[in-house]
């Protein structure tokens, strides 16, 4: 791996970890023989949520790109109307 990807990974780390304390982790389905990147959404008002987000060998950055997004659109539906402001 590259240290330009090295980079480009830790900046996406940082950025996830702004947006939320949960991480990344892999889970295997039996039934369709894949691993799955997932991560645990804690901005929803049923106490517990998991996101599906691609499989593993789509890469962590994929992974990363989409937990950012979602995340970070969840956190902001979560706080709608709390007048909280995300930079």
């Amino acid at each position: 791996m590259s240290k330009t990807v090295d980079k480009t990974v830790d900046v996406k780390i940082d950025k996830l970890l702004k947006i939320t304390e949960e991480f990344l982790f892999p889970e295997s389905y039996s039934h369709t023989g894949k691993t799955m990147w997932k991560i645990s959404n804690p901005y929803t008002k049923w106490g517990a949520e998991t996101i599906v987000l691609c499989p593993v060998d789509e890469g962590i950055e994929k992974a990363l790109d989409l937990a950012i997004d979602h995340l970070g659109k969840k956190r902001e539906q979560y706080y709608a109307g709390m007048n909280f402001t995300f930079d």
